[in-house]
């Protein structure tokens, strides 16, 4: 499993030394490890009471994946343009829009609650007030007669705004939920207060704006017209930038384009990752709220990535182009509005999480204690994530002696 050099190396850690060569192996190919280490042995002669390292779990980093799950019959009669997720006391529902006039309203599982209300114009955008920035949960309603809506979760229109000449293709709140920003077919891209009052035109370009964002400090607003991606001027796609989004948490930018690519931008515009071309053009693309990765859309194709672009899985439901993704607040879940009327909804699995108390219950013969006991042979240490990337022996040794005790019956290690 590993040569004669690292045979030799490892073999200082005795009875130890069968973790860190796997451990090794899993690092030097670029894989994560992350764990609780736990253990209980019953150890005789000089080694009594010696602390054996075992892991509870091993997960590679690239074994996260989505699953999916949708109605078998879609619930909308057209295209779903916009999905949004708000939280109800400490439950998460969604609410989906689409090309049918209707908006609905769903379970966090993905079973639909019911119609919550229908709109007189077709819908194109939707976002919801950032929680905890209002007295009420309230979403904003794009549509294509040039207007936006303010409306309750109950569904009642709080008030209607004539904001654009043609549709409005894109809005979203601030993040501190004190303004919206709104685009259109007329090129004109509009800032309101959160009551809809005007506040400014930004600006003004010569072609339809298909997509607003805003910085994470809600200073500046980044759009996408024609071929660019205005905060600075840059050429950002070789076609229409169909979406735009910026990470609150790592405050880098996502796009996604008509020449069937998707990249990641820093915030001074320059670009950090430029995918390969996929097989359709790239319709939709959100980071997740952790900023640890982002969801990329296209015709039959949903993907997830991490935060540099690197591809965890590809998923090809039979929905049509994904043309909006939301994610849940806590990042373990997404929605997607389809070309077939289908909200199909994302669980991660496999992810990279920890919980002490499901790590013990994995091992029957394990209880947990307030410390180490080694009478009772009744070990739980190194409550803490572990989260190594390392391409050297030397360095795994380091690192796994630095968070725990290995005492090998002549003294400690550390």
């Amino acid at each position: 499993m590993w040569n004669d050099v690292e045979q030799e190396e490892i073999q200082i850690l005795q009875e130890f030394s069968w973790l860190l060569a796997f451990l090794v192996r899993m690092l030097m190919q670029g894989t994560g490890f992350v764990g609780r280490l736990c253990s209980k042995h019953d150890l005789h002669g000089q080694y009594e009471h010696v602390l054996r390292v075992t892991t509870a779990m091993m997960l590679p980093w690239r074994a996260m994946r989505l699953k999916l799950t949708h109605e078998d019959a879609p619930k909308h009669k057209s295209l779903v343009t916009s999905v949004g997720w708000y939280k109800t006391g400490k439950q998460y529902e969604l609410i989906s829009a689409g090309d049918d006039q209707e908006i609905w309203k769903w379970h966090v599982e993905g079973s639909p609650i019911a119609k919550l209300c229908s709109c007189e114009s077709y819908c194109t955008a939707m976002a919801w007030m950032p929680s905890g920035k209002g007295s009420d949960n309230a979403f904003a309603l794009g549509c294509a007669d040039g207007t936006f809506r303010l409306i309750s979760e109950m569904g009642r229109e709080e008030k209607k705004v004539d904001a654009h000449r043609g549709a409005v293709i894109s809005l979203r709140w601030s993040f501190d939920g004190s303004a919206i920003a709104t685009a259109g077919e007329d090129g004109i891209v509009k800032v309101w207060s959160r009551s809809g009052m005007l506040r400014s035109a930004l600006a003004q370009q010569s072609h339809a704006i298909y997509s607003v964002v805003w910085s994470p400090d809600c200073e500046h607003i980044l759009f996408a017209c024609s071929s660019k991606i205005h905060l600075k001027s840059i050429q950002a796609h070789d076609g229409v930038v169909m979406m735009l989004d910026w990470s609150f948490v790592n405050n880098t930018i996502l796009s996604a384009g008509e020449d069937c690519r998707y990249k990641i931008w820093d915030a001074y515009g320059r670009l950090l990752f430029n995918s390969a071309p996929l097989d359709h053009v790239v319709t939709s693309i959100a980071w997740s709220p952790t900023g640890r990765h982002f969801a990329v859309g296209s015709f039959n194709t949903l993907k997830l990535c991490d935060r540099t672009g690197w591809s965890y899985c590809r998923e090809t439901p039979d929905v049509g182009s994904i043309f909006s993704i939301s994610w849940c607040n806590d990042g373990t879940q997404l929605a997607c509005g389809t070309g077939s009327g289908h909200v199909v909804f994302g669980s991660l699995v496999a992810r990279s999480s920890w919980d002490a108390s499901a790590v013990m219950a994995s091992l029957p013969s394990f209880k947990s204690t307030a410390g180490p006991d080694t009478r009772n042979s009744t070990i739980l240490f190194l409550d803490c994530k572990l989260d190594l990337r390392l391409t050297a022996l030397n360095q795994a040794i380091q690192t796994v002696t630095h968070f725990g005790k290995l005492h090998n019956g002549e003294g400690e290690m550390r």
